[in-house]
C-alpha cells in the first residue's frame, strides 16, 4: 500500500462556483431538486474576482453582522462614558444633570437593543446550521466539514464516473448523458419494457432516473418518450440520450440529473444502500451550441510500427469522450474496434474507460501470473498486429452518424475522425488504423510512482492545499486504465462522504540515467469535492493498480520510498499498514 496525506488550510483565499452552490444550497434549505441555486450559476466570475475564502456564507453574513453590533456597542460605551464625564462636570446644574441622564438612559437603551439583535442574529445562525446539517453554530474552527448533497456515491459508493462531470459547463445541447457503475446494474429498473436484450434502446424508466432544467424543477422532468436509454454489455454503462435537444438556443441552462433508489443491481439488491440510500444527483450547464465536430485518435499504445512484449496492453486515447455503446464489448458481439493477428480476430474485451475518453483492449488469452500471483493475458506472440477503429456510417446531418451506431461515435453522436482532417467522412475514409509487433517476452517491471501534487516531504504531510486542488500521482511507467478506479485508488476525508472519481492523461519524466529519454507515464488525477478548512486528507493506493504490462503496484513504492518494507506512508517505508489520519492536528 502507498498512502500520502494533505492538510487543507484555510489560508488558501480562492472560491469557486462548487463553494457557492453547496453553501447556498445548505443556506436556503435542502430539497434534493437543487431549484434553489439557479440564481447562482453565474457567480464563479464574481467569486474568482473577488479574492475571498470559501467560507460558508452564513459564516460571512453572521461576521458582518456581528462587526457592525459591535461597532454599535462601541459607540454606545463612548456615549456612556461621554455622559458619565458631563455629569461629573455639571458641578450641580440641573440642566446638565438631567442631560447625562438622559444621554445615560438612551445609551442603556441602545445596549440592550445591540445584545438583544446579537442574541437573535446568533440564535437564527445557529438554527440554520442545524437545520442544514452543516454543523452547530456558525463556527468557522477545523471541525466545519463541507459536504456537497447526494454526491458521496460518486468514488465511494457504487458510482465510478458519469458525463458530463460534475458541473460542467458549456456542454453542447446533442449531449448524451452516461452513468458508469463500479457493479452490474439490472437494466429492468432504468429501461422501459426490459425483456432481456442489451442491445435494444428502450425509453427511460421515469422512477429511476430524473432529468431535468434546474429552474424548472422535478415537473418540468424528462419523459420516458423523450429519453432512449442503452446499456453496455457488461451492464455498467447506461446511455440516456434526450430525443430532443436539451436547453435553448438562446441561454444557457442548468441541468439536474437525479439517480433514485429504485434502481436495482443485477442480483436485485438496491445500488443505493446505507449512507448512500437517498441516490444520486448532479448538476451540469447546457449551452446555446450543438456539438458538430467529431472525435480524433490522438494517441495510440503499442505506438505504430514498434515492436512490443506480448503482455502489453492495447489504448486508445480520443481527442473527446465517446459513448460507450459505440466503443465497449467483447469481440464475440463488439466489432466497432478489431485487433487482428496472423490467427485472425484476437479474442478479448475493449473497455472503455478514463472518463470515456480511453480504450483498452485485453486478451483472452492467459499466458502467466504477475508479482502478485494474478492472471495475466497476452497478446499472439511473435506477430504482426493491426488494429481497426470503425467509423460510423453517416446519417442524414452529418457528422452525426446513424443510429444505432456501426462505428465509434462521440457523445453528440457525431462518427470518428480518423484521418483527422476535421471533417467526418464515415468508415471507408475516416476509419483508423495502425500496426505493430510482439516478441515472446513478458515484462513484469512494477509500477512506480515518481511524484505527487500536493508535493509531500518523507514523514510530513502536504501543507496549505488549495480547497479545490487536483490531486495527481505521477507513475513510472504507463498503467492499465481499467484499473484506476476506487477499486485500486481511495480518497481518504474526514467524514468518507467526499466525491471523487479519476483522469489519466499520458506523460512523461526523463530517464534517471539519461535525462535527455523521456519516459512515456500516465499522470493519475483525482477530481473530488471541495475541501473543509485544516483537515488531513489521503490517497491510498494498493496492489490492484496495474501497470501497462498487467504487473501489479507492489511492493507499494515511489522513486524515493526505497526501504524494503511492505508499505510507504507518506514517502517513509514501513511494514505496518497506513492508517488514516496518518498524521493528526
Amino acid at each position: 500500500m502507498y498512502m500520502v496525506n494533505w492538510l487543507r488550510s484555510s489560508l488558501v483565499p480562492f472560491v469557486s462556483i462548487t463553494t457557492v452552490v453547496v453553501m447556498s444550497f445548505l443556506f436556503f434549505g435542502v430539497h434534493t431538486t437543487y431549484a434553489q441555486e439557479v440564481a447562482l450559476q453565474g457567480l464563479q466570475t464574481v467569486g474568482d474576482a473577488t479574492g475571498l475564502g470559501q467560507e460558508d456564507i452564513r459564516v460571512i453574513i453572521g461576521n458582518i453582522v456581528r462587526i457592525v453590533l459591535g461597532f454599535l456597542g462601541l459607540v454606545a460605551v463612548i456615549i456612556v462614558i461621554y455622559a458619565g464625564a458631563l455629569w461629573m462636570m455639571a458641578k450641580g446644574d440641573p440642566a446638565k444633570v438631567q442631560k447625562a441622564k438622559s444621554i445615560l438612559v438612551n445609551a442603556g437603551i441602545g445596549l440592550v437593543i445591540i445584545l438583544s439583535a446579537l442574541t437573535i442574529t446568533q440564535f437564527v445562525l445557529n438554527s440554520l446550521a442545524a437545520a442544514t446539517g452543516l454543523g452547530t453554530g456558525t463556527s468557522t474552527s477545523s471541525d466545519q466539514v463541507i459536504i456537497d448533497p447526494l454526491s458521496s456515491s460518486l468514488g465511494s459508493g457504487i458510482l465510478d464516473s458519469h458525463y458530463p462531470t460534475r458541473n460542467a459547463q458549456n456542454v453542447p445541447r446533442n449531449t448524451a448523458i452516461v452513468v458508469l457503475f463500479r457493479e452490474e446494474i439490472d437494466p429492468a429498473s432504468l429501461m422501459e419494457g426490459y425483456a432481456g436484450d442489451p442491445s435494444v434502446a428502450l425509453p427511460l424508466n421515469e422512477g429511476s432516473v430524473v432529468i431535468y432544467p434546474t429552474d424548472l424543477g422535478e415537473s418540468a422532468a424528462l419523459t420516458s418518450e423523450e429519453v432512449n436509454v442503452s446499456v453496455t454489455p457488461d451492464f455498467k454503462s447506461f446511455v440516456f440520450d434526450p430525443v430532443p435537444y436539451l436547453g435553448s438556443a438562446t441561454q444557457d441552462t442548468a441541468y439536474t440529473v437525479e439517480l433514485s433508489n429504485n434502481i436495482q443491481k443485477i442480483d436485485g439488491d438496491p445500488a443505493f444502500t446505507g449512507a448512500f440510500a437517498d441516490g444520486y444527483a448532479w448538476r451540469f450547464t447546457v449551452s446555446t451550441e450543438l456539438d458538430l465536430v467529431p472525435p480524433r485518435v490522438e494517441s495510440v499504445i503499442p505506438i505504430a510500427s514498434t515492436t512490443n512484449a506480448r503482455n502489453i496492453l492495447i489504448q486508445i486515447h480520443y481527442s473527446e469522450p465517446v459513448n460507450p455503446i459505440s466503443a465497449s464489448g467483447p469481440t464475440s458481439t463488439f466489432s466497432n474496434i478489431v485487433a487482428t493477428g496472423s490467427a485472425g480476430v484476437v479474442a478479448g474485451n475493449w473497455g472503455l474507460v478514463n472518463q470515456f475518453q480511453s480504450n483498452e483492449f485485453i486478451s483472452d488469452l492467459a499466458c502467466g501470473t504477475n508479482s502478485c500471483g494474478e492472471v495475466i493475458y497476452c497478446l499472439p506472440a511473435n506477430d504482426a498486429l493491426a488494429v481497426n477503429v470503425l467509423a460510423a456510417s453517416l446519417g442524414a446531418e452529418p457528422p452525426a452518424a446513424l443510429l444505432p451506431p456501426n462505428g465509434v461515435i462521440d457523445m453528440a453522436g457525431n462518427s470518428l475522425d480518423g484521418n483527422a482532417d476535421g471533417v467526418a467522412t464515415g468508415p471507408t475514409t475516416d476509419s483508423y488504423t495502425w500496426s505493430f509487433s510482439t516478441n515472446d517476452t513478458i515484462v513484469l517491471a512494477p509500477p512506480q510512482i515518481v511524484s505527487t501534487i500536493p508535493a509531500i516531504s518523507p514523514g510530513l504531510p502536504g501543507q496549505n492545499v488549495a480547497f479545490d486542488q487536483p490531486v495527481s500521482l505521477l507513475f513510472d511507467s504507463l498503467l492499465s486504465l481499467s484499473t484506476v478506479n476506487a477499486d485500486a485508488l481511495q480518497l481518504r476525508s474526514p467524514t468518507e462522504t467526499l466525491w471523487f472519481t479519476f483522469r489519466s492523461a499520458v506523460s512523461g519524466y526523463p530517464n534517471p540515467t539519461n535525462p535527455a529519454i523521456t519516459i512515456p507515464s500516465h499522470q493519475v488525477t483525482v477530481m473530488h469535492g471541495i475541501f473543509s478548512s485544516a483537515q488531513i486528507y489521503g490517497i491510498e493506493a494498493d496492489s490492484s493498480l496495474r501497470s501497462i504490462y498487467q504487473n501489479c503496484f507492489t511492493p507499494s513504492r515511489s522513486q524515493t520510498c526505497t526501504g524494503g518494507e511492505a508499505n510507504c506512508c507518506n514517502d517513509e517505508s514501513q511494514s505496518g499498514v497506513c492508517t488514516y489520519p496518518h498524521f493528526t492536528l
